[in-house]
């Protein structure tokens, strides 16, 4: 497939890491979120914010790595993909796993954004 070809599925897809399509972005759903909301469980949940959020980040780093890491290393599922604990150390500990998401967010949507990146090779 011709590299201008694909142009339409790449836009799609940072469309879908953004937000605001499938899922709410991300930036509005942690704007001001209630401190002492992170580590509480919501009555019929299975986990916290803070384990969500951790989940989020470890599960997309994971997909990362996976599609940019020659070298990758599988994880165990489920039991590596979700922490223990039901809230964070601290307030650093929730800013550090927002930021590691926004990073990560920002770094797939520049490898799938790149005309030079190759959206149908196979991954080994």
């Amino acid at each position: 497939m011709a590299k201008t070809e694909d142009r339409a599925l790449r836009e799609q897809l940072v469309k879908f890491l953004s937000g605001g399509e499938a899922h709410a972005e991300f930036k509005d759903v942690l704007n001001d979120f209630p401190v002492a909301a992170r580590g509480a469980v919501p009555k019929g949940a299975e986990h916290s914010a803070w384990q969500e959020l951790e989940h989020i980040r470890i599960a997309l780093h994971d997909l990362l790595d996976f599609s940019t890491n020659p070298n990758y290393v599988a994880m165990k599922w489920p039991d590596d993909y979700w922490p223990k604990e039901a809230a964070p150390k601290n307030d650093a500990a929730w800013e550090a796993s927002v930021r590691a998401v926004k990073k990560d967010i920002a770094d797939f949507e520049k490898l799938v954004g790149d005309p030079e990146s190759n959206l149908y090779a196979t991954i080994p």
